[in-house]
């Protein structure tokens, strides 16, 4: 919400108000102008002064994340006893997630911002915090189109043993063990909330079990998000665990991104096999390729449509990682494939096979 007002302390003199001021639940985000560095900021600071705690633990938290995709600190204003009051941070203009105006026109845009999400609850989780308020109105997209994660003020510092005895986040984004303090607080919390954002994203739709209070406390099933939304592959499954209600079982936000990036440049992947005399390429979706090695065993791999390396075919000794190679396998993005039982010792068959894709340029 926007609104006029004043600033609650003095600015230091390089900073100068802009007359504007977004009115969060906690406090004010007033903008301003760095006249060093010539560039707009937001300072963030709360209404409450016994709150000052939950303003250190942000700045600490955004402190300890390098991402493109979490709002950048600049800058801390304290007070005369050098307790900090104000947080100056990187300043996106334009509506959060939550606006109508804001929300992707095409699949290929929703799955782009759906990875950038990921990437920046990974980023979150790589430092060691955890957000606990992944949600909408804690998103924007830049002028450039790079998605930023905003306010990190009840964040948990230390994930390995963070714990509260009472729970916190936003309704429909809040994982169910929050409801039930003390709360053992785990990145699978975030998790959560993003395999919550992925239906709400991609099905534009949250299931009602989802909004029930604690969720899915009426034990009715959740279905799952590739009956709403066709050619998921893999990530339906990953977002249908996502929003487990037992923690445990839920993917890591690193899978997560991984699969959205796979299913994004599923094809523009290239599977390269390093044979001994040349280089094998399979590069187009429905081609297949033969490897024949004699007198040991074939293999026919095959680019699948999901963007896949799968195998089609195998006959003879044929082993992917020291494991016998099986019908409808998927050769893993960087593997060995070996030609020739072990008894065939140094005479066995070796060709790396390794998969390259476009980095996702933002």
């Amino acid at each position: 919400m926007k609104g006029g007002s004043t600033l609650p302390f003095a600015l230091p003199s390089r900073y100068q108000y802009q007359s504007e001021v977004l009115r969060g639940g906690q406090g004010d985000v007033f903008i301003c102008r760095d006249k060093s560095l010539d560039r707009l900021v937001a300072i963030k600071t709360l209404r409450d002064t016994k709150d000052a705690p939950a303003l250190a633990r942000e700045i600490d938290a955004r402190a300890k994340i390098k991402s493109k995709h979490v709002a950048e600190v600049y800058d801390r204003i304290v007070d005369v006893r050098g307790r900090p009051i104000a947080i100056v941070m990187e300043y996106v203009p334009g509506e959060s997630l939550d606006h109508p105006s804001v929300r992707p026109a095409t699949r290929e845009a929703t799955l782009l911002l759906l990875y950038q999400i990921a990437c920046g609850i990974e980023d979150i989780h790589e430092a060691g915090v955890i957000h606990r308020d992944i949600k909408p109105l804690n998103m924007k997209v830049d002028g450039s189109g790079v998605l930023k994660i905003f306010d990190l003020g009840i964040a948990n510092i230390d994930a390995s043993s963070a714990t509260t005895v009472g729970g916190a986040g936003t309704f429909a984004f809040r994982a169910p063990e929050l409801y039930n303090p003390p709360v053992r607080v785990t990145p699978a919390a975030d998790v959560y909330a993003l395999g919550v954002m992925a239906w709400w994203l991609l099905a534009n739709n949250i299931p009602a079990p989802l909004l029930e209070l604690p969720p899915q406390s009426s034990g009715k099933p959740i279905p799952s998000i590739a009956n709403a939304v066709d050619s998921l592959n893999d990530l339906a499954d990953l977002i249908d665990r996502a929003i487990c209600i037992d923690p445990v079982r839920r993917p890591s936000s690193g899978e997560l991104r991984a699969c959205i990036a796979r299913l994004i440049n599923h094809s523009q992947r290239r599977g390269v096999f390093s044979l001994v005399d040349r280089v094998h390429e399979l590069a187009q979706i429905g081609v297949t390729t033969r490897l024949e090695i004699q007198p040991y065993g074939t293999l026919r791999v095959v680019y699948a449509r999901d963007g896949r390396f799968t195998i089609r075919e195998v006959s003879g000794d044929v082993f992917v990682n020291n494991t016998r190679a099986t019908v409808g396998a998927e050769l893993p993005d960087s593997c060995v494939l070996t030609f020739g039982p072990e008894s065939a010792r140094a005479a066995r068959i070796f060709i790396p096979f390794d998969v390259s894709q476009p980095e996702i340029v933002l």
